[in-house]
């Protein structure tokens, strides 16, 4: 039996077609066919890999010599990596499948994961910087609120006062009054004054 037709036994054994094989050493499936045909010369570097990855005697694919497989090391090394980290058998299941990953493969998974890695960084800190904003505005907003609370405050302790005190007699205007309430003070002055002059002719004409 030949060492292409050792393959294709060894494939069917595993019960795979040849683009499942093919995925798990990391070629096209058209290099799969080409080792499976009979007298085509199969280079070292990918019976390496064949028998790297499915764990195959060289000796049985290179000259159909002794068992299929290689018996297994004892202990594993990925077993003792799992007691040594206590990991969990879903984390098990990640590192086997990577492990068993052609180098291209696992080259493009890395990348992969580097690369989902930095941009979920980058959208955790515009998250971070947005929330730090959102919380300078709302502090900021506190700040106004206490302060538009505080001149209402000084404002309704002022009023009774200015209410409860009689205008001055003279014409001189209190520091304490504004604009506004000395021009009305001195409407109302102005008001009363016409009011008393009134009064004062009505009474000398019924006189």
């Amino acid at each position: 039996m030949s060492i292409n037709r050792r393959i294709n036994l060894l494939r069917k054994q595993l019960g795979m077609i040849q683009q499942d094989f093919a995925n798990k050493i990391g070629v096209q499936r058209v290099t799969i066919s080409w080792m499976e045909k009979e007298g085509n010369t199969i280079t070292k570097q990918n019976i390496k890999i064949i028998c790297d990855t499915f764990n195959v005697s060289e000796t049985w694919l290179l000259n159909g010599e002794g068992e299929m497989f290689r018996p297994a090391d004892k202990p594993d090394i990925l077993d003792r990596l799992q007691q040594e980290l206590k990991l969990t058998s879903q984390e098990m299941e990640i590192i086997r499948t990577f492990v068993e990953l052609s180098p291209e493969q696992r080259r493009m998974g890395i990348e992969f994961v580097q690369t989902f890695t930095s941009k979920l960084s980058d959208v955790a800190s515009a998250l971070q910087e947005k929330k730090s904003k959102k919380n300078d505005v709302s502090e900021s907003d506190t700040s106004k609120n206490g302060n538009i609370n505080n001149l209402d405050s000084c404002h309704q302790t002022a009023s009774p006062a200015r209410e409860n005190s009689a205008p001055p007699a003279d014409n001189s205007r209190p520091e304490s009054l504004t604009d506004e309430e000395w021009q009305l003070i001195q409407m109302a002055r102005q008001e009363k004054r016409q009011a008393s002059q009134t009064s004062s002719s009505t009474s000398s004409d019924i006189a």
